[in-house]
């Protein structure tokens, strides 16, 4: 476990899928991050590469070529290389090789820097396509926040105000149908019925911000994000103890699955020897 550290945050994060594994608020010593029970979800903070939720059947499909590749892709469970550290930034780098070819089948290189600053740690990507072929890949981030007191004590506030609708998923994968769920709305009260038939998946959404804050207490968690176009909110059914946000670049098949990673809607494209960058940014307040 690495652990960076200031006079605000300490941030645990293992080389296992450069995954953080805990966020401690110093001042009042609150534990910001999901623990990873696994009788509702083992993770805490997963990084979803090359594919960001499910693919129809599992089925990847690369030049008429059929590859197996499970929800989320492979990133998450890869052992990442220290490639930098400092004691307030840690720099992970994860190389395409045997076993992600075998998976997926573009050579690339994932970077991933965490970096703290006061009360925020600031989360960079960078993919870059180190093939003679053109890459296709989705990356997404899936960090579960603690709701200490129940989820019913919490709502989301969002830095626009959202007409908003849900699509909804049918085993993990997007149907067409959609429920709406914001109307000219900033607030979104929480609760575990909401999450009852899976993740709220947001392909329209306007806002690059949203706090997370319970009503009663100082406890409250902002997520910002620059260029994500899909946005993902997710718990586990019949757990109100934690919520995910997720911004993402990707999202999972349709039902009727797709022909080809080069038409698979959502999907990012990197020419050979071209960089991918993304960030986005988690500013904490424990009570």
């Amino acid at each position: 476990m690495i652990i960076l550290k200031n006079e605000i945050l300490s941030v645990g994060i293992s080389n296992a899928g450069a995954e953080v594994k805990s966020v401690r608020y110093l001042p009042t010593q609150t534990e910001m991050m999901w623990q990873g029970n696994p009788a509702f979800w083992g993770r805490t903070s997963p990084v979803l590469f090359p594919i960001v939720g499910r693919l129809h059947q599992n089925r990847l499909l690369v030049n008429d070529n059929a590859f197996t590749l499970t929800q989320h892709g492979f990133a998450r469970d890869e052992d990442f290389v220290i490639t930098k550290q400092q004691d307030d930034m840690v720099h992970f780098t994860l190389q395409s090789n045997t076993h992600t070819r075998a998976l997926y089948p573009y050579d690339f290189t994932l970077e991933i820097i965490y970096t703290l600053s006061g009360n925020s740690l600031h989360v960079d990507w960078h993919v870059c396509n180190t093939g003679a072929e053109t890459m296709y890949f989705g990356i997404g981030a899936h960090p579960g926040f603690n709701l200490p007191g129940g989820m019913r004590q919490y709502e989301i506030v969002f830095e626009k105000p959202e007409s908003a609708s849900t699509v909804l998923l049918q085993d993990g994968l997007l149907t067409t149908y959609v429920k709406p769920l914001l109307n000219n709305a900033v607030v979104l009260p929480l609760h575990p019925d909401l999450f009852a038939a899976d993740a709220l998946v947001f392909k329209s959404i306007q806002s690059e911000k949203l706090l997370l804050r319970n009503r009663q207490t100082g406890y409250s968690v902002e997520v910002s994000w620059k260029n994500f176009p899909y946005l993902g909110i997710w718990s586990a059914k019949g757990c109100d103890a934690f919520v995910c946000i997720e911004p993402w670049c990707g999202h999972a098949d349709p039902e009727g699955g797709h022909t080809d990673i080069s038409s698979k809607p959502g999907m990012q494209v990197l020419n050979p020897g071209e960089l991918f960058i993304r960030q986005y940014c988690m500013r904490f307040q424990g009570a």
